[in-house]
């Protein structure tokens, strides 16, 4: 089980990041509902850098996209899905962020959604439960 009940835990914001991962900026998206700076900057971080990698690699369900097809979703969900300002720093950047990406392989990477749909539910509960309390930090 993951443990974060100390206070400065370094733990902290890979939870805040795995349960916010889901919500949008627009405030759509689950489990919270909520948009906009109300999400962690870490987790808007991680939704966007999530995305790009599901969308740029294969996966057992789908063949990856081409890369401007990935750039251009990502510029288009900016505002909707994702955090402007975050979209907008990843295009800055996006030549040395693919370089990295495409330097790693498949086996490095993580995969974030089956480690949370795979997780006990009393796990689960101990997510919200920290999560609503860093959302107070």
């Amino acid at each position: 089980m993951l443990s974060v009940r100390k206070k400065n835990s370094t733990a902290k914001p890979i939870v805040r990041s795995l349960w916010c991962i889901r919500l949008r900026w627009d405030g759509g998206g689950y489990p919270r509902g909520i948009g906009g700076k109300s999400i962690a900057l870490e987790a808007r971080i991680v939704a966007v850098v999530d995305v790009f990698d599901a969308l740029s690699h294969d996966r057992v369900y789908k063949k990856a996209w081409d890369m401007d097809r990935v750039l251009d979703f990502l510029g288009e969900e900016r505002g909707a899905q994702f955090d402007p300002q975050v979209v907008d720093m990843f295009l800055e950047n996006s030549r040395a962020l693919i370089d990295i990406s495409l330097s790693m392989p498949d086996e490095s990477r993580c995969d974030l959604f089956p480690l949370y749909d795979n997780m006990d539910v009393r796990d689960r509960d101990e997510m919200l439960e920290v999560s609503l309390s860093l959302s107070e930090v």
